[in-house]
């Protein structure tokens, strides 16, 4: 019993002292510059004086303007912010007396160009640089899931009710894993109303991309700007979308468009195959396992369930999803000898090992939440948020989740 808990300590301490290597890394590099927002946005004012409108009934505050516009290039994608927003409540001041701008630092820059209160006629610039704040924030660690993404966070003093707060913001990166394709999705529409709303996208006009409509007509306007393209949704008085906590996972009720340079399933398919190819498994260790296992019996079905058990027994679920990591697994050897991963890690760990004992088998990317309404997406590789693993054993399939 002592020398159990002595192992269950050790185990705790090392992966505490991972992840806090990897928070500790994720901060050295995090950093975010105060600077004019870039050349390519184009400048976007609300059509009505800010002062002048009218509040939502019952609102804390209204939501004037939402600018958001991005622009692909051969090397990165810039996505910029842009908001105005009136403070029509004391509830309201909580809410907007704390700004929260958050980015991945493993391949994401955060660049915050101004905040100003509109106090009447009066400009109030809000932004003191040496006051920002830059914390932690992992919204799935009661998951056991660490992305590293941080947030800037901003309190902005002597805000009033009546105010109207605008500021701007643009994070610089994609996520290395998509290959240097892009992929977005943009909401039109949410819990709150939006008096005015323009997306924006700049996109090279040589390369392909696919749009998705859901739950909406609305069309973007376009032209070229010299070698790129311009796409252009804008709308006004965007009414609240209904939702409560009774809605199905499966169903969207919000209307959005998906953008994609994956035109099909099997572009996504062949983007995933080679971080999902079955490795050899070169660790002795495990390799004596797996002849063990082998021992056990000349049925396939029960080497099968005694790997499923190890590898759902034996290697803890814990997922470190930083950068690429986020869709990427870990080679199935760092998460042997480590003894954690996540859903992706463990899935293919699996299937490397049925692999080896004879047993044909391969990780499968799923959506827990939206089921068959999949297949009425655009192709994207963000559409999964689960991997496990299809087996075939004497001519019948499994799927096993490890």
């Amino acid at each position: 019993m002592q020398s159990q808990l002595s192992s269950l300590l050790i185990r705790a301490f090392v992966t505490c002292a991972i992840v806090l290597t990897v928070v500790q890394v994720a901060v050295a590099r995090a950093s975010f510059t105060v600077k004019p927002q870039p050349t390519w946005v184009k400048k976007v004012v609300p059509s009505v004086d800010p002062a002048g409108t009218t509040s939502s009934t019952d609102s804390s505050s209204t939501r004037i303007l939402d600018d958001e516009q991005t622009r692909v290039s051969s090397s990165t994608v810039e996505r910029f912010y842009h908001y105005y927003q009136r403070v029509d409540s004391t509830a309201g001041l909580s809410d907007l007396s704390q700004l929260r701008f958050h980015f991945e630092p493993s391949y994401q820059q955060l660049s915050i160009h101004f905040i100003r209160i509109l106090r009447g006629r009066s400009i109030i610039d809000a932004l003191k640089a040496s006051e920002i704040k830059t914390i932690q924030e992992e919204e799935d660690l009661d998951q056991q899931l660490y992305n590293g993404t941080l947030a800037a966070v901003v309190f902005v003093n002597d805000l009033r009710v009546g105010d109207v707060i605008e500021y701007s913001y643009t994070i610089t990166g994609e996520n290395p894993v998509l290959g240097g394709r892009f992929t977005d999705t943009l909401y039109l529409a949410g819990a709150e109303p939006i008096q005015e709303s323009l997306i924006r996208l700049v996109y090279p006009t040589n390369r392909r991309l696919a749009i998705k409509n859901d739950k909406t007509d609305l069309q973007p306007t376009k032209q070229s700007i010299g070698e790129d393209t311009e796409y252009l949704w804008y709308s006004k008085n965007v009414a609240p979308v209904p939702y409560d906590d009774s809605t199905p996972d499966w169903f969207n009720p919000f209307p959005r468009i998906i953008l994609s340079e994956f035109e099909t399933w099997s572009e996504v398919v062949e983007w995933a195959l080679p971080f999902y190819k079955n490795s050899s498994l070169n660790n002795p260790e495990l390799k004596a396992k797996i002849e063990e296992w082998k021992k056990l019996s000349d049925l396939p079905e029960k080497r099968a369930i005694a790997a499923l058990r190890f590898v759902q027994d034996e290697i803890r679920y814990l997922g470190i999803e930083l950068g690429r990591y986020s869709h990427q697994p870990t080679t199935p050897e760092k998460v042997f000898a480590r003894r954690f991963g996540d859903c992706k890690d463990k899935s293919l760990l699996l299937s490397s090992i049925l692999n080896l004992m004879g047993i044909e088998a391969a990780t499968a990317l799923v959506n827990t939440s939206v089921r068959s309404s999949l297949d009425s997406w655009q192709a994207t590789p963000f559409a999964f948020d689960h991997v496990i693993v299809k087996a075939t054993i004497n001519g019948k399939t499994y799927w096993l989740d490890p």
